[in-house]
């Protein structure tokens, strides 16, 4: 299907940077807006802590599908980490498919229960989606994140 989705099972641990398919260091914006969406309130600061260790500082928690809504109307992301299952409303891979209904947005999955089903939507509905098991290797982390925010543009 032409999709990279892979689990952190999938991958060897990513370089310090990523590159831009030349061979030379790819530049990522460190103050592109990423938007957490995850349930769970102890991950989520988790996850926060990580990227502001990475040195982003553009970071907003949704933990919701409403709250997540809310939070692309009032700025639209460069990157998405969300959780699959979000406990009620919508899940996660639902988010991301309306968000991106509106224009393309790199989205970066996590989830301790992802099956072969939702692996499947995700291939299916995103060009270009990792899927990180939780709990969430930094490393895993850090590479997935450098390598959405490097991809070619995508509007």
């Amino acid at each position: 299907m032409g999709s990279s989705l892979q689990s952190a099972s999938d991958r060897r641990p990513p370089a310090a940077e990523p590159l831009d398919g030349t061979g030379r260091t790819a530049r990522v914006d460190m103050q592109a807006r990423i938007l957490i969406v995850e349930d769970e309130v102890m991950i989520a600061w988790m996850i926060e802590s990580l990227l502001e260790e990475m040195g982003f500082d553009t970071i907003e928690i949704a933990a919701s599908d409403d709250d997540a809504f809310a939070a692309v109307a009032r700025e639209r992301p460069a990157l998405i980490v969300s959780d699959i299952n979000l406990g009620c409303g919508l899940d996660g891979i639902a988010v991301a498919e309306r968000i991106n209904a509106d224009g393309v947005v790199p989205v970066l999955f996590v989830s301790g229960y992802a099956d072969d089903k939702a692996r499947l939507r995700i291939e299916t509905q995103f060009a270009a989606a990792s899927l990180l098991r939780k709990p969430i290797d930094h490393s895993l982390l850090r590479g997935a994140v450098m390598a959405a925010l490097s991809g070619p543009a995508r509007h």
